[in-house]
């Protein structure tokens, strides 16, 4: 099921991963992976999932504690390549308080593009002890939220690719063809119209330039 919102950035989404019998994982396993999980929002399409990996000591043996959690994201599907703005925030259950003990947000941008290739988000150091721990079991958790990453140069650009909400109109040199468009491009003084008229020049419309501006449908 794919979820429609009106901004990503409305939505965070939270996957929790219990591990069994930790303590034994941990001493038989040299790298752990959870479940993966599907991220399916306004057309993006995307596989993720956490996992442990292990710090070498000065001698190159394994610590099994602090222990490495990282947040990867596993594919991508998506029609249109956009940066985007990843918040995530892990976190480990207390079993003493019965909480979760949250660590500092982390924050990074990527570019969101259909591809197969692992790409790694971020990690955090952990030290999993003994009130994390509940009969064996241990419960972490992360927070995602994504939300559109937009430069002054790249939102203009963006804006000519989702045209259904314009609320501006370019009206050409010969007064007869108009061109929808957002008002932020022409308050941005962006080259985005330029390049519009130039398409369009060399598409042999040497007449039609784009010069004026109605600011309502």
């Amino acid at each position: 099921m794919e979820l429609l919102v009106p901004a990503i950035s409305d939505i965070i989404f939270q996957y929790p991963w219990t591990i069994k019998n930790y303590k034994k994982v941990i001493e038989k396993n040299t790298s752990i992976d959870s479940p993966a999980f599907e991220l399916n929002v306004n057309g993006i399409r995307s596989s993720w999932n956490l996992s442990i990996r292990f710090w070498k000591g000065p001698e190159g043996k394994r610590l099994k504690n602090p222990v490495v959690l990282c947040l990867n994201m596993l594919n991508c599907k998506i029609n249109s390549t956009e940066q985007a703005k990843i918040r995530f925030q892990f976190g480990i259950y207390n079993t003493e308080v019965n909480q979760w003990e949250y660590f500092n947000i982390g924050r990074t941008i990527i570019e969101l593009k259909s591809t197969e290739d692992i790409v790694s988000l971020g990690y955090r150091e952990l030290s999993v002890v003994e009130r994390h721990l509940k009969n064996g079991v241990a419960k972490l958790v992360v927070k995602i939220q994504m939300t559109e990453y937009n430069s002054d140069k790249q939102e203009p650009a963006r804006l000519t690719r989702h045209l259904r909400d314009a609320d501006t109109k370019f009206i050409c040199n010969n007064g007869q063809d108009e061109i929808p468009g957002h008002a932020n491009v022409k308050a941005s003084h962006s080259d985005v119209p330029a390049s519009i008229d130039k398409s369009a020049r060399q598409a042999g419309d040497q007449k039609t330039g784009v010069n004026n501006l109605i600011t309502h449908r």
